[in-house]
């Protein structure tokens, strides 16, 4: 019994030293799948409202926003990095999305401010990424084009 109260407490302190390590990792690098498959969920499973839990999941889509930014303007995308990036993201979008349809079928005034948030989200970057000047525009259209049509397929939120 006292070796697995060990291993126990061992384990949840690798598991926190790792999530830490990947905290800020970008798509293509080591851990990234540790940051978006554990400690994103982990973190949107700990708050404790829907609202809170949507907010949570506007932030991840925020994330994988500011990553592509990051991978565009360093010019570190490639087709593989853009396609681990481009699935994550959509995740994310369609995670708050179906977040925020959850809430506003108690309509809630604070879910219909959370989906204006993440169309508002999807736009600004959609502009901030226009600006960026990269030589490899196929991926950044690409990027462009995800972006602009997963802020469209959210577009009923908003407009319900």
């Amino acid at each position: 019994m006292r070796y697995s109260k060990q291993l126990i407490i061992a384990v949840i302190i690798a598991a926190l030293g790792v999530g830490l390590l990947a905290k800020n990792k970008l798509p293509g690098q080591t851990l990234y799948a540790y940051k978006v498959n554990v400690n994103e969920p982990v973190r949107t499973f700990l708050q404790f409202t829907s609202v809170r839990k949507s907010m949570a999941e506007v932030a991840t889509v925020e994330r994988r926003l500011t990553e592509v930014s990051q991978l565009l303007v360093q010019n570190k995308i490639d087709e593989g990095t853009y396609e681990t990036w481009k699935n994550s993201f959509i995740n994310s979008s369609n995670a708050v999305a179906t977040r925020v349809l959850s809430i506003l079928s108690g309509n809630s005034l604070k879910a219909y401010a959370a989906a204006v948030e993440e169309k508002g989200v999807l736009d600004g970057y959609t502009t901030a990424l226009k600006t960026i000047s990269i030589q490899n525009t196929k991926i950044r259209d690409k990027v462009l084009a995800d972006i602009v049509a997963t802020g469209e397929s959210h577009q009923h939120l908003i407009t319900a």
